[in-house]
């Protein structure tokens, strides 16, 4: 019974934000259990061109570092912040969803050919957060430090990135790469497109609309505007 309760909560996440939170924790547990060990997974761009392991660019989004209480912290996060941007800011735009996160995985990896950073989903998941944040339903939401302290939801990307430069000065870098990989997306989706002579940039292919929209209600809300 409890398993059939669990089972069905399952199903009801949202395809995008169930397909990769189960993608990275099945990655952490097989690293956990040594099926496969971190250096198989992390980003290594001579390796992919070299040898052919064309899986790197996707596990090195996948694997949160250890099986501990923080780990799990960083699941919710993902899973929170995943499904927000799926049910509200895409809602029934599954195929804007996927292809904003393939637009700031790509930048992300392009940027990182520069930094080196072994593992990539702090960056992804800060891209995330930028995004929700940014998105004009959203933005002037109050949210709490530390239950006491109010700030509006745009501040958001800025209060994390300020604490990890004192307290986790080795997230600083990939939550800035985040910040910024996510405001390319926003600006060439919601900014210049409304600006004097400009114009569509980002558009999503044809493919993914037809594979994760093709049977949905219309939709007309616009992007991260």
């Amino acid at each position: 019974m409890i398993l059939d309760i669990l089972l069905s909560d399952y199903k009801r996440i949202p395809i995008v934000t169930r397909s990769y939170c189960t993608a990275c924790f099945v990655t952490t547990l097989a690293v956990y259990l040594e099926f496969v060990g971190p250096h198989q997974l992390y980003y290594n761009p001579k390796l992919l061109l070299t040898t052919m392991q064309i899986w790197r660019p996707i596990t090195c989004f996948l694997f949160l570092g250890k099986l501990n209480f923080s780990f799990f912290f960083r699941l919710l996060a993902v899973y929170r912040c995943c499904r927000m941007l799926e049910e509200d800011v895409f809602r029934n735009r599954t195929g804007d969803l996927v292809f904003m996160l393939a637009f700031c995985g790509f930048f992300i990896l392009l940027a990182n050919c520069f930094l080196g950073s072994a593992f990539l989903a702090q960056s992804f998941l800060m891209s995330m957060i930028y995004l929700w944040c940014r998105n004009r339903w959203y933005r002037f939401i109050n949210l709490h430090l530390i239950g006491q302290i109010a700030f509006p939801a745009l501040f958001l990307p800025l209060i994390i990135l300020l604490i990890s430069m004192v307290l986790y000065k080795s997230a600083c870098m990939a939550n800035l790469l985040g910040i910024l990989v996510g405001h390319l997306y926003f600006f060439f989706d919601g900014v210049f497109p409304q600006l004097g002579h400009g114009f569509q940039v980002l558009r999503t292919p044809r493919f993914l609309r037809k594979l994760f929209d093709e049977h949905r209600e219309p939709f007309t809300e616009p992007g991260m505007n």
